[in-house]
């Protein structure tokens, strides 16, 4: 039950604040590059990059709720365990699309 939440936790830790950074910086320069095409607004981008980085900040705040409930109620330790699991993916899945939902926005 502790692996599963701190892993999450981590994770969105990280894509939050490490991948925000990579992934942002790569979008806005091929942003205000206009990959050839003229100059963009890049606004939109940004409202992606900050929807991901606040998704994956509720993302961590679950896994630490997650992790007191464990730790509170040994008997919810299954349910935690398995919702902790959850959370992995959809950390990875919301950073992804919030990522190609920027990408697209230009």
């Amino acid at each position: 039950m502790v692996v599963p939440t701190v892993l999450a936790f981590v994770l969105a830790v990280v894509l939050g604040t490490a991948g925000r950074i990579q992934v942002g910086i790569r979008l806005d320069i091929m942003c205000r590059d206009g990959q050839g095409r003229g100059t963009y607004d890049c606004a939109t981008l940004h409202s992606w990059l900050t929807a991901g980085t606040v998704g994956e900040m509720v993302v961590a705040v679950a896994a630490a709720a997650m992790l007191v409930l464990g730790l509170r109620r040994p008997a919810s330790h299954r349910l935690v365990a398995i919702s902790a699991w959850a959370l992995i993916p959809l950390s990875l899945a919301w950073v992804a699309v919030t990522s190609l939902l920027g990408h697209s926005s230009y």
